[in-house]
């Protein structure tokens, strides 16, 4: 009877570690949120025209012909107010490339660009999460534009590494964006 007590006792305190740690954690982790700047950061947001397999391929190619574009114009940039005035001066540019992108593809959608304010849900990309709310953006519509989106982070370069897209701005889907709560405790244990 001792034994199970014991391993009950031991068990509770256990999950009471656990919930501290975890609640310790989630302040954190809320403060760290908190403190991050949305103006220090230029997002990049494409809306393929529809789900279909080959408009979301057809996504994938102009964010590629854009990335291509964009990678040495960004480098030298020192705030996201830069970007976003670079951004703004090769609009037309961008624009170009995206059409001429989707008609090389034998696609007639309309595209759009508009440099604005848009929200996005809270993403993480390696070490650094951005919580959810208005960012200044570079978004491009194509077609309808009812599609699945793809976003990265133009500006600190997030979505480019050595000029390829990081593996960190992997394809994005805002139905997957739910924040996930992390047990800190487990993390340092399975260290």
């Amino acid at each position: 009877m001792k034994e199970i007590f014991r391993k009950t006792l031991l068990g509770t305190l256990i999950l009471l570690a656990i919930a501290y740690g975890s609640i310790f954690f989630l302040e954190n982790e809320k403060d760290y949120i908190k403190s991050v700047d949305k103006n220090s950061y230029l997002r990049l947001h494409i809306l393929a025209n529809s789900n279909n397999l080959y408009d979301q391929e057809l996504k994938l190619e102009v964010r590629n012909a854009i990335l291509d574009y964009i990678n040495p114009i960004f480098k030298d940039c020192t705030d996201a107010q830069s970007a976003k005035l670079i951004a703004e001066e090769k609009k037309t540019e961008i624009l170009k490339i995206a059409q001429e992108t989707i008609i090389a593809r034998g696609y007639n959608y309309p595209v759009d660009i508009e440099i604005a304010k848009s929200d996005f849900p809270v993403k993480t990309y390696g070490n650094l999460t951005l919580p959810a709310g208005e960012y200044q953006a570079v978004r491009v519509l194509i077609g309808e534009a009812k599609g699945e989106n793809w976003w990265c982070v133009l500006f600190p370069p997030i979505c480019l590494i050595n000029g390829t897209i990081s593996s960190n701005a992997a394809e994005n889907k805002e139905e997957n964006t739910t924040p996930q709560i992390r047990w800190k405790i487990l993390e340092l244990i399975n260290k």
